[in-house]
């Protein structure tokens, strides 16, 4: 029963993110939207857990990123309490980094940073404080009194 609460509950997470993600990033190719997805793994022995995964640079639009510039643009890009991760830093290197973005955005975007645009903590905590702690009390329940009914069937009391 719990592996098929985690289940659904894997489906609203990764529906929320992917409603986050359109509204936040409107423009773009939608790959990032597209990448998103939430997996269920393990067993009754060991335990279940929910496995994220989406493209790379989404952790980074999350997150943010420092830039590598000194003066008037040094540490601009500050930490968000609703990112999943502090801001990711570039090396001191002459190197702009490589993609599909044209050449001047990632220009600015090693020099000055990418502010971070929080939507994998804030989708999983409306998720879970709107339904999913309910759904996995429910679960639990239902597999605590089915265990409890197997362990006991076909008990006598004697008296």
């Amino acid at each position: 029963m719990l592996q098929d609460t985690l289940k659904q509950l894997a489906r609203l997470i990764s529906r929320k993110k992917k409603e986050m993600v359109g509204s936040l990033f409107s423009k773009g190719t939608g790959r990032l939207k597209r990448s998103i997805k939430e997996k269920v793994t393990g067993n009754e022995t060991k335990g279940f857990e929910i496995r994220s995964q989406m493209v790379d640079y989404g952790y980074f639009q999350d997150s943010g990123v420092k830039g590598i510039s000194e003066g008037k643009w040094k540490n601009r890009v500050r930490a968000n309490n609703n990112s999943l991760y502090a801001p990711g830093q570039f090396k001191a290197q002459h190197k702009i980094i490589g993609g599909n973005l044209p050449f001047a955005a990632r220009y600015v975007i090693r020099r000055i940073g990418l502010k971070p645009k929080p939507f994998v903590k804030p989708s999983v905590l409306d998720v879970m404080n709107r339904e999913g702690f309910d759904m996995i009390a429910e679960a639990t329940a239902e597999d605590v009194a089915l265990e409890f009914t197997n362990t006991f069937k076909g008990a006598k009391i004697q008296g």
